[in-house]
């Protein structure tokens, strides 16, 4: 897994509305970040970075050992910016050069495992995806228990031409969480959007795939992190 041609790269800018300093909140031994680092230097040893706007968080992922070779301008670090514009951003500053596959770990999934990542890589080494993702089954389903408003009423939210009376007949849909995201530069470049692109996915438990993004989350996955793996 130290392949040359894959690089880390893990995204964390200082600002967040839902929990204050989200990335480097507590999560056992480690904060969020180090955390991630530490994973990541596992799978791409030296070429491990942190895209950051944050002194702080620079020289908390230096001591981790990653490299941050420039500080994120504020204009790429607000709430609405498309972490794609920041992932192109990295690539376009460092000079990366074209046929580099990078793989975004994203610190809000702390459930993570080594063994999810390289079951993400494995699949995208076949060649035959253009981006490699991790899913959960939604416990939801446009097909069949989801409604959108249409005027004064209500309507599913996909058109069909065949009404799903029992949550077992509809077609599985997933959640995509933010475990990984592995891809290549060339794609990257040519593209807008991950969804551009042909997508492959490794499938996780639901119990695992939470994304940190309020308190409430944050103080779950502590609960199932002292939980028997077997049990998730």
């Amino acid at each position: 897994m130290t392949n040359k041609k894959f690089l880390t790269l893990i995204c964390a800018r200082s600002g967040s509305k839902g929990i204050k300093d989200k990335n480097i909140q507590k999560f056992g031994k480690f904060n969020l970040l180090e955390q991630t680092i530490l994973q990541g230097k596992k799978i791409t040893a030296n070429s491990t970075y942190v895209s950051t706007d944050s002194k702080k968080y620079r020289l908390i992922a230096l001591k981790k050992g990653a490299k941050v070779p420039f500080l994120r301008p504020k204009k790429l670090s607000k709430d609405k910016t498309p972490e794609w514009d920041v992932w192109l951003d990295f690539v376009k500053k460092l000079k990366i050069k074209q046929g580099y596959n990078i793989i975004v770990l994203p610190t809000t999934s702390p459930l993570r495992n080594l063994k999810d990542i390289k079951s993400g890589i494995k699949l995208f080494n076949k060649g035959l995806y253009d981006v490699v993702v991790a899913l959960t089954e939604s416990s939801r389903n446009p097909y069949y228990n989801m409604l959108e408003k249409n005027k004064k009423s209500y309507k599913l939210p996909k058109s069909q031409k065949k009404n799903f009376f029992r949550r077992q007949d509809a077609p599985q849909v997933y959640d995509v969480t933010t475990f990984f995201y592995i891809f290549n530069t060339n794609f990257l470049k040519q593209k807008k959007n991950l969804f551009d692109g042909k997508i492959g996915a490794i499938i996780i438990p639901k119990a695992r795939s939470i994304d940190i993004d309020t308190k409430l989350d944050l103080l779950f996955a502590r609960y199932l992190k002292k939980l028997p793996i077997s049990r998730i």
